[in-house]
């Protein structure tokens, strides 16, 4: 747990979710109830961490990592949980504020659920550190797109012949904070 850093080991039903495990562990550790409660997923080799969605499979999640991974879940109670929902705007990009500029709380939501929730990949940039093959940090402008993920190889360039693409999104679990 965040905070303390109390260790506990505990058994997992198979089908837990994420939100399972935190009720469970917030309701036997006699943590105060709240909605803000979040599995936090500490991943070693890449020395980095996610919070997992509330409906993710816990085990799920655990047999991924692979035996002896020194990965671990953390319980955490996080008051920006719900921020996305109750603050959309503020992940907008550029282009998406001057949409909404003015708006309505309603076509807010509306631009929201359009540029978000649709079957494309939401218009996500900026820059990111990025381990290149001669394992040193770069910072690199990306963009995310329905096609993968591609970075610039020239400043803030989102011209064709500027992107490398690094992946492609089949089979793959991308984690944005």
């Amino acid at each position: 747990m965040a905070g303390g850093s109390l260790i506990k080991t505990v058994r997992v039903e198979r089908s837990f979710s994420a939100w399972d495990l935190c009720l469970s562990l917030v309701l036997k550790n006699n943590l105060p109830l709240s909605g803000n409660w979040t599995l936090v997923e500490h991943l070693e080799h890449a020395n980095t961490e996610r919070t997992l969605e509330d409906h993710e499979i816990v085990m799920k999640v655990y047999k991924s990592w692979g035996g002896n991974s020194g990965n671990k879940l953390c319980l955490v109670n996080d008051e920006k949980k719900w921020q996305f929902l109750e603050h959309p705007e503020i992940f907008f990009s550029e282009k998406l504020l001057d949409r909404v500029r003015g708006a309505s709380r309603d076509q807010i939501e509306e631009v929201l659920t359009q540029e978000y929730f649709s079957d494309k990949a939401p218009p996500i940039e900026g820059y990111l550190h990025f381990k290149d093959l001669k394992h040193s940090w770069t910072r690199k402008y990306f963009l995310l797109r329905s096609s993968g993920l591609y970075y610039s190889t020239k400043t803030k360039s989102k011209a064709p012949q500027d992107l490398t693409c690094l992946t492609t999104l089949q089979d793959v679990s991308i984690y944005f904070c």
